[in-house]
């Protein structure tokens, strides 16, 4: 059985922050604040159970295989960072740009890395290859 909202979310916070509110981490473009409140967002949907993957989360941001920035319809922009991993999933790291600060904002995992191309749209900022 899936863990509950509550201890998903603990999990979250714990193994992301340090069980702190907040974490603000340089990246390769940009500073990313990471907020506790925010984690609940990643873990509500509970058949994903994305807590599982909340150890890739730090590396994703500080190494990078590619970061992307993406524009939306209503105007927004948000990077995403593709972190590859020796597991069998990678995970899309999404940062939504604000002139406030840039936010930790999702976590998408991929069992192949082919459906990774899915979130290589905009313009490629960065590459480790």
């Amino acid at each position: 059985t899936l863990p509950s909202h509550n201890d998903a979310y603990n999990h979250m916070v714990q193994t992301v922050l340090g069980g702190n509110q907040t974490l603000t981490i340089a990246t390769n473009v940009c500073q990313v604040t990471l907020i506790d409140t925010l984690m609940n967002h990643i873990v509500e949907k509970r058949p994903d159970a994305r807590e599982r993957y909340a150890e890739f989360v730090i590396p994703a941001l500080t190494n990078p295989f590619e970061i992307w920035e993406t524009k939306y319809d209503d105007g927004t922009s948000r990077y995403a960072f593709i972190g590859l991993f020796d597991t069998n999933y990678h995970v899309v790291v999404i940062v939504h740009i604000s002139e406030n600060g840039n936010l930790f904002w999702n976590l998408i995992t991929k069992s192949k890395t082919k459906d990774l191309n899915k979130q290589r749209k905009g313009i490629l900022l960065h590459k480790c290859y």
